[in-house]
């Protein structure tokens, strides 16, 4: 007598690996549904498999069969290389399957596919909706090429919705539905997507003409919103641009636009943070405001010089007054300065001292090491940038 078949409770073998293998058989396959996945052991009649590895595989051939003879009986055969379309309902003279290109990795049917090592992974993709007129490119782990016509979402959007030519787009994408792909829906039916410029992990959107600023769903800005123009979108959690030499951002180099029109106004560029444009304002220009900070100092130093002096005349003052004295009528003698006023004034002289004139030329210090330290190129508080400009 042959094996009994083993149901889900007997085929616990806890290894990283093979817990990986439950996740695909029961999470992905039948939503974490058991009595799916029994009621699909137990109407099986081959003999019973020995690993989750090997339960996954014979799944994963037993739907492959399948959706082919699904795509039997809708009327698609096969092209000359016996190769099947991979997207339903699609042209199949214009979808390229790069699994067929990688025959070598899935000559082994019980070939692990824990993606360990770079080795296959097995891991739910939703199919894309394709119009006539694209040419489908799709990679082994949600990667696609999309060589098409302007769409930023199902087949009625975009300039390729409304028809228009002069609307070839290349569409790049990784991660159709981003963090939460499926290739089922909550019927078991394979899932299509559209283009999705929101969910989708990562794109770069190359199109001859397209509406890229509500595509993104970007703030105006000061370049506002362009409509029906050439534009290239890129899109991810981060991004990043490197050069081994340098960067320019220019605008307005042509006369005219990729529409043919004449371009009557200079658009520069916008940096917005968290797509809200409410508080944009100019950028400051380096030099002019080196120049700026110059003048300033320059008159605070000569407010400076304005002050002492008058420290300084005030002072002769406090002192001729601390000094002074009347004739006294009665014998034509001097009389003694007045007690109050010569306390008075001398307090004065030593404060005016003390807090004003050394006050004085400590500011003027001051003055002169912020400018040292801020407006040239040898201070540490430079406050131009050594390798950037902006106009």
């Amino acid at each position: 007598m042959g094996k009994k078949k083993r149901r889900l409770k007997d085929l616990k073998n806890y290894t990283p690996s093979n817990n990986q293998a439950m996740k695909d058989v029961v999470d992905v396959k039948f939503g974490g549904d058991i009595d799916a996945f029994n009621s699909w052991w137990a109407s099986r009649d081959d003999e019973a498999l020995d690993s989750w590895e090997e339960c996954r595989d014979a799944l994963l051939q037993s739907e492959t069969q399948s959706r082919y003879r699904q795509h039997s009986e809708d009327g698609i055969s096969e092209d000359a290389s016996g190769r099947r379309p991979v997207t339903p309902n699609a042209n199949p003279a214009t979808i390229v399957n790069l699994d067929d290109i990688s025959a070598p990795a899935k000559a082994n049917t019980k070939k692990r596919h824990d993606g360990a090592m770079n080795d296959c992974l097995r891991e739910p993709i939703p199919d894309y909706i394709s119009g006539p007129c694209d040419t489908v490119m799709k990679g082994q782990n949600n990667t696609w090429i999309v060589f098409g016509r302007d769409r930023p979402g199902d087949l009625s959007t975009g300039y390729g919705g409304l028809g228009q030519p002069r609307s070839g787009t290349i569409d790049l994408v990784v991660g159709r539905m981003s963090h939460d792909p499926k290739e089922r829906d909550d019927e078991g039916e394979f899932l299509s997507t559209d283009p999705d410029f929101i969910t989708d992990a990562a794109r770069i959107y190359i199109s001859q003409k397209t509406n890229i600023d509500k595509n993104f769903n970007l703030a105006n800005g000061g370049v506002g919103k362009r409509i029906s123009r050439s534009a290239v979108g890129i899109k991810a959690d981060n991004i990043r641009l490197v050069a081994r030499e340098g960067i320019k951002l220019v605008t307005k180099t042509d006369l005219k636009n990729s529409q043919g029109e004449e371009i009557k106004e200079t658009l520069g560029v916008d940096i917005i943070a968290g797509n809200d444009d409410s508080g944009l304002q100019p950028m400051a220009r380096g030099e002019n405001l080196k120049e700026a900070v110059e003048r300033l100092t320059h008159h605070l130093s000569k407010l400076n010089g304005i002050v002492d002096t008058l420290v300084m005349a005030q002072n002769q003052f406090n002192i001729a007054l601390t000094h002074h004295f009347h004739i006294s009528p009665f014998n034509g003698m001097p009389t003694s300065p007045s007690p109050p006023v010569v306390a008075s004034g001398t307090q004065t002289m030593v404060t005016l001292l003390k807090d004003c004139k050394f006050s004085l030329m400590t500011h003027k210090s001051n003055l002169e090491l912020f400018k040292a330290n801020y407006l040239t190129p040898a201070g540490d508080g430079w406050i131009l940038s050594r390798y950037n400009k902006v106009n």
